[in-house]
């Protein structure tokens, strides 16, 4: 279980979005982990959407799926969410662009949250300066841990 889900689960938040979908591990975890969350689903990706549809199919009660832009949240309410779980594009501009346009979605009191925050390179581009510079002009603490199931990556959580 990735530590930003232990921060959901610890804090009962029960209505999130994930951002970056991919073939749906992260949200079946979250999913399997939290048995009374509700997840709205969003990737760009039409091959991604189609197999996460499938590999989420048990938990169509639970989920509504979006294929979309991540910044795409135009018809998400402000604050109708506990959180928003980050993993889309890891470019420094379109990270910059994700927290900006989710963080009224969410809830005072509630996360959010993203992975790959330790990880540098050609596709995990500054992740870790678009977060703290968000962090730094909202007046935000950024925690992060390593996560259990994966050595190699750093889940970030901003308490809101």
């Amino acid at each position: 279980m990735r530590e930003s889900t232990k921060v959901i689960k610890e804090m009962g938040l029960k209505m999130g979005a994930e951002v970056g979908v991919n073939v749906g591990t992260n949200a079946k975890n979250m999913l399997d982990s939290i048995p009374d969350l509700h997840l709205i689903l969003i990737d760009n990706c039409s091959t991604m959407y189609l197999i996460a549809r499938d590999n989420l199919k048990a938990y169509e009660n639970r989920i509504v799926q979006m294929l979309r832009s991540s910044s795409d949240v135009g018809d998400i309410q402000d604050e109708s969410l506990d959180f928003a779980y980050i993993d889309a594009c890891h470019t420094y501009e379109a990270v910059k662009v994700d927290l900006e346009v989710w963080l009224p979605k969410i809830r005072k009191g509630g996360l959010l949250c993203g992975h790959d925050y330790n990880l540098r390179g050609e596709h995990y581009d500054n992740v870790y300066q678009a977060v703290n510079e968000f962090a730094e002009k909202h007046n935000f603490k950024v925690n992060f841990k390593r996560n259990e199931d994966d050595e190699t990556n750093e889940d970030w959580w901003i308490c809101l």
